[in-house]
């Protein structure tokens, strides 16, 4: 019997072993398929806001709705429009050629633990004919704590007039488990256009971006001495633009100026909660799209994110989660890092590298929480908090801040958002040196 029992345990670890490695290989497969990308390029435009033609009723009410509390990614607040389970949104509408139906569906939860509580089910009915349905359970399934975005094909009903309804019910006997929305419900005309191919005579744009990095940090802005060497050799050939300001101290107005090119007060985008980038507004990416160049960006911050439309206009659009951790019994929430902003891209790029492209990166290294890893902290001055567990101060004084410290400077992070470390190292001021001002941006 100990030797059945000892055979069986020996098969039950070789059959584990077999299903963990068929799932990694599973995995890998789907990480390195995921860019594949179709032979043309989809454009699409907003031709008309379902949202605004809802008649208003008593089971309505347009507001910011958010899956998870907190800037997440996927689950932060959008507006929308929330209803009740068990009601019914038509709408008539005339279809244009090659159209699509886009929405997000999303259930913001009271944080009940409920294990009775029933889905919401979202159907989207064309003519009376179901041709989307999801269930939603955010107390069941933690996966089900984001928006999912979704799209109805209604190239078929094209010059047609069709009635869509918006159907949202229970799905069980249960208390229903949080209140559901609709979000981003429009119409998109889709073409296609021919990609431009990859041509030393047509470069690509690569639009870097380093939250909250001021400009005299760097070694081509007077940074002694330099944690950015490759920048500063890429500034030396290339065009460095001296008197280059931000719009506004903060992520989204700033962001939203970089781009569409205009103004804060003319982009509307200041900042209020749920608000998003409006769609008539020709961003950055539309514009290269439209002459057939492969767009694609990675977010860390979820400000700038799908939930407020700063994706329109990429093809591919990231978004990385912020991660959680703990450190000296704290909780610490920290934007993912560089390196997996750059895996994401690289990946992108094995896949499409004979497409010319426009590509976003949106680092945060420098950014707040100010949680550089341990072998980049300075050590602790006298009488400061205590040490965290990876070494030097968990929150670093004022006097560190200072240029003038007799203290020799830590290894940046910000050269992480750039490029590998050199084997040579470089030094540069402690990331809390950037606090909340927006560099100088530059380009060649």
């Amino acid at each position: 019997m100990t030797r059945d029992r000892g055979a069986i345990r020996g098969w039950a670890a070789v059959s584990s072993g077999l299903v963990l490695l068929a799932g990694a290989m599973a995995w890998w497969e789907h990480r390195a398929a995921t860019f594949a990308l179709p032979d043309r390029l989809p454009v699409d435009r907003v031709v008309a806001e379902l949202a605004a033609a809802v008649p208003d009723s008593s089971g309505l009410r347009r507001a910011p709705l958010a899956p998870r509390r907190g800037l997440l990614a996927r689950a932060g607040p959008r507006d929308a429009l929330i209803v009740a389970p068990g009601s019914r949104l038509p709408l008539r509408l005339r279809v244009p050629a090659e159209a699509v139906l886009a929405f997000s569906v999303g259930v913001e939860g009271d944080e009940g633990k409920d294990r009775h509580a029933a889905g919401v089910r979202f159907r989207v009915l064309v003519d009376g004919a179901e041709r989307f349905a999801r269930v939603v359970n955010p107390v069941a399934r933690r996966a089900d704590r984001v928006w999912f975005d979704e799209q109805v094909d209604l190239s078929a009903e094209a010059g047609r007039e069709i009635e869509v309804v918006f159907a949202t019910d229970a799905a069980g006997a249960g208390t229903p488990a949080g209140t559901p929305g609709w979000s981003g419900v429009r119409v998109l005309e889709r073409r296609w256009r021919a990609r431009q191919p990859a041509h030393p005579s047509t470069p690509n744009v690569l639009v870097l971006l380093v939250d909250t990095l001021r400009a005299d940090r760097l070694g081509c802005y007077g940074g002694v001495p330099s944690p950015s060497p490759t920048l500063d050799a890429l500034a030396a050939r290339g065009a460095l633009f001296e008197q280059n300001v931000s719009h506004a101290p903060w992520t989204m107005p700033s962001t939203a100026s970089i781009l569409t090119g205009l103004y804060p007060t003319t982009h509307g985008v200041l900042g209020d909660r749920g608000q998003t980038l409006r769609d008539d507004l020709v961003t950055l990416a539309e514009a290269a799209e439209e002459h057939g160049i492969t767009t694609v960006a990675v977010s860390t911050n979820p400000l700038v994110s799908r939930g407020t439309n700063f994706s329109q206009g990429f093809e591919t659009f990231v978004e990385l989660d912020i991660e959680t951790g703990r450190e000296g019994g704290e909780v610490v929430k920290t934007p993912a890092s560089a390196a997996a902003v750059n895996d994401v891209f690289l990946r992108w790029l094995r896949s499409n590298r004979a497409h010319r492209f426009l590509a976003y990166l949106h680092y945060m290294e420098p950014h707040h929480p100010y949680t550089p890893p341990p072998h980049l902290r300075p050590p602790a001055p006298p009488a400061s908090a205590p040490a965290s567990p990876g070494g030097g101060s968990g929150k670093l004084p004022c006097a560190q801040r200072s240029p003038s410290s007799s203290r020799r400077p830590s290894s940046s992070t910000f050269a992480a958002s750039t490029r590998p470390r050199s084997a040579r190292g470089t030094s540069s001021w402690p990331s809390c040196c950037v606090r909340s001002t927006r560099a100088r941006r530059w380009s060649s």
